[in-house]
């Protein structure tokens, strides 16, 4: 079997791993970020994810029918070089690797950064 090689130039941009998943109720926002807080020392570039929504009419005129919304969904940290990314929501989870992407090795090894 022939030895697997590092990929010099992977033909990705970027690899993510994404989970969705259903937390108990009384998990909110709040409750999330305070949880978040450890993992800080490693991935210091912290950042809140903000959902939007509103209601539009398109009929002969577009029109506005509702105030333009927004709440915290979650949060995005990133490793000091931003080349490793997290995002936490209350719905889900994902882990991205940027470039430069080797290998499977390098993104399931939370520790590299």
């Amino acid at each position: 079997m022939a030895k697997k090689q590092p990929l010099s130039k992977a033909p990705i941009k970027e690899a993510i791993i994404e989970f969705c998943v259903v937390l108990p109720k009384q998990t909110t926002i709040e409750v999330l970020g305070r949880e978040l807080s450890q993992l800080e020392s490693d991935y210091p570039n912290k950042e809140q994810l903000i959902k939007g929504s509103f209601d539009i009419s398109l009929d002969k005129d577009i029109s506005v029918l509702s105030d333009p919304e927004q709440q915290i969904e979650g949060y995005r940290f990133s490793s000091v070089n931003r080349k490793q990314v997290v995002q936490f929501r209350l719905n889900g989870f994902a882990f991205s690797r940027l470039e430069p992407y080797r290998d499977w090795e390098q993104i399931s090894d939370f520790g590299k950064k």
